[in-house]
């Protein structure tokens, strides 16, 4: 029955592939991406096959949202400290290059095995599709004797080896190599953060100081001035939440003239009402005035005149009353900190009342308010546009150079992301539907890797297992060893950042939670973050490349 339906083969595959990734060996956990590729590999030993164009879809699906998701910030880290992050990511990338083809050499592999090895050492999907992709447009010239389809095979099948190594691997040089380096991640986490602490006298997010009393107005000179202008003159850091004027509440904004008699709600730090709360009159108790109904939302930093404040700069809380509990950036957590620089596209999550989110997000970016809508007709032109771009060549000798479909399609998803966060009008793609769309593209297609490598596996793994798996450690290790040494000796990267750094290159999302728990802090995404908008891109036109030298 399973050979009549190949969809009902892919969702077995799905299912078992997520219930194997939940298993840990030793610390480590397989995750969702290796456990679907071994389903998918045993079902593919057993002669099994899923439906066409299913990974292709899935892939283009993948590229495009980790494209959307990373475009805000590839041109904002590229012009303020994007030339480390992009020279490192480079660094990376070009290693595992020049090592996979000179092993490929050396050993004397088939065509297409090099290319395999570089994907699945590096753990880098966007590498495998892109290698692929080269081999079935035509852009090679095909060996005497062999086909296209059986270099794709080679392809998928050393992938499917060498990701076991790359998986495991990552993970494990980037756990002992600050032991080999003699760094102390944790202390060395431990002291930046103190010192990035240092000159702050006021907190730049947080609740816990939040303090709402009423007060009615008896000091004249907040009678003359909008509220915008009293937030802006005066020294003091307190925001009015609520009015009541003759027994009634009234609509509280920037325009706002406060009256002598004015009963109103205000929120502010605890070191203002030990400070500053007799300027405004006495203190009254109001149940109607002091309940101050709050909601939360995501708002996204797209001002660029806001760009690279810190929070202390902006005073979230301070200046307009709000908490910020999350900041997220090309879908990671970081830290929060005084002195943590804004950049386009982060997304804070804010909780405070409804004037006070409208007056910010008119300051920093915008709201997203209709969580539930995705923008399908722009991602449909745009994955289109990657896909035309992706199939325009340019001759180079007598190599046919271009992005492929895989470098047009994630190119388009940065221009996308990037052009949103100017112009948030158009293209939304809610944070809960990119996850999904990046877990379940990426699913398909490494569903789709495994079943169609999972016949030759085996042979393959007999005929040249050994060297598949030397070299498989080799274009694994030899890339995060240089490239720590580049980054500590050329680009002074502090350890802590730089390890993030790294595992941002080899887009590995694992690894970086080995360093983070190293560090005993969320640092490490920082440099995670800067890495991964470049990476993903060299790492597809390094699968591009493998197959045509």
């Amino acid at each position: 029955m399973l050979h009549e339906r190949p969809e009902l083969v892919l969702f077995l595959v799905l299912a078992l592939g997520y219930l194997l990734g939940k298993i840990t060996i030793y610390g480590f956990q397989i995750g969702s991406t290796a456990g679907v590729l071994f389903a998918g590999l045993l079902f593919g030993y057993w002669g099994y096959t899923g439906p066409p164009f299913v990974d292709t879809l899935g892939f283009y699906l993948f590229i495009y949202t980790v494209g959307f998701q990373a475009g805000p910030r590839f041109l904002n880290v590229f012009l303020q400290d994007g030339f480390r992050y992009m020279t490192l990511a480079f660094v990376v990338a070009g290693t595992g290059l020049g090592i996979a083809f000179t092993i490929s050499l050396f050993f004397g592999f088939e065509p297409g095995v090099s290319a395999g090895v570089l994907a699945g050492a590096l753990t880098s999907t966007p590498t495998l599709a892109a290698a692929k992709d080269t081999v079935q447009r035509g852009l090679i010239t095909l060996p005497e004797g062999m086909t296209a389809e059986q270099i794709q095979t080679n392809i998928s099948t050393s992938y499917a080896i060498s990701y076991l190594f790359g998986l495991a691997g990552v993970q494990i040089i980037i756990l002992l190599l600050p032991k080999i380096a003699g760094v102390n991640l944790a202390k060395d986490a431990e002291e930046m953060e103190a010192s990035t602490k240092q000159g702050t006298v006021e907190p730049a997010f947080g609740i816990q100081e939040l303090v709402v009393r009423a007060y009615q107005v008896e000091n004249p000179a907040l009678t003359k001035q909008p509220l915008a202008k009293l937030y802006d003159n005066t020294s003091s850091q307190f925001t009015i939440q609520r009015v009541k004027r003759n027994g009634e509440l009234i609509t509280v904004n920037g325009d706002t003239k406060l009256e002598y008699g004015d009963i109103v709600a205000v929120t502010g730090l605890v070191r203002f009402w030990m400070r500053d709360a007799s300027q405004i009159g006495k203190e009254v108790f109001d149940p109607e005035v002091l309940v101050l109904p709050t909601e939360s939302c995501e708002m996204v930093v797209t001002k660029k005149d806001f760009v690279g404040m810190t929070l202390a700069e902006v005073g979230i809380l301070e200046r307009f009353g709000c908490f910020l509990s999350q900041l997220r950036r090309v879908g990671v957590r970081i830290p929060l900190s005084t002195n943590l620089r804004l950049e386009r596209g982060d997304v804070l999550s804010i909780t405070g009342t409804k004037q006070n989110l409208e007056r910010l997000s008119d300051y920093l970016g915008h709201i997203e308010r209709e969580s539930d809508k995705t923008d399908l007709l722009t991602m449909a032109l745009a994955i289109g546009a990657g896909i035309l771009i992706g199939s325009l060549t340019f001759p180079v000798g007598k190599i046919q150079l271009g992005l492929g479909t895989a470098g047009g399609t994630l190119l388009m998803g940065i221009l996308v992301g990037h052009m949103r966060s100017i112009r948030p009008t158009f293209g939304r793609i809610p944070p809960p539907t990119r996850w999904l769309l990046i877990e379940l593209g990426m699913a398909l297609f490494m569903a789709m890797v495994g079943l169609r490598a999972g016949i030759g596996f085996f042979p393959m793994l007999d005929s040249v297992g050994f060297p598949l798996m030397i070299s498989a450690c080799l274009v694994t290790s030899v890339p995060i060893v240089v490239g720590y040494l580049f980054g500590r000796w050329f680009l002074q990267i502090p350890p802590v950042i730089l390890l993030g750094a790294i595992t941002g290159s080899m887009t590995s999302t694992p690894a970086l939670k080995v360093v983070t728990d190293q560090a005993r802090s969320p640092l490490p995404a920082l440099g995670y973050t800067g890495a991964y908008v470049f990476a993903n891109l060299l790492v597809t036109i390094a699968g591009t490349m493998i197959v045509r030298i």
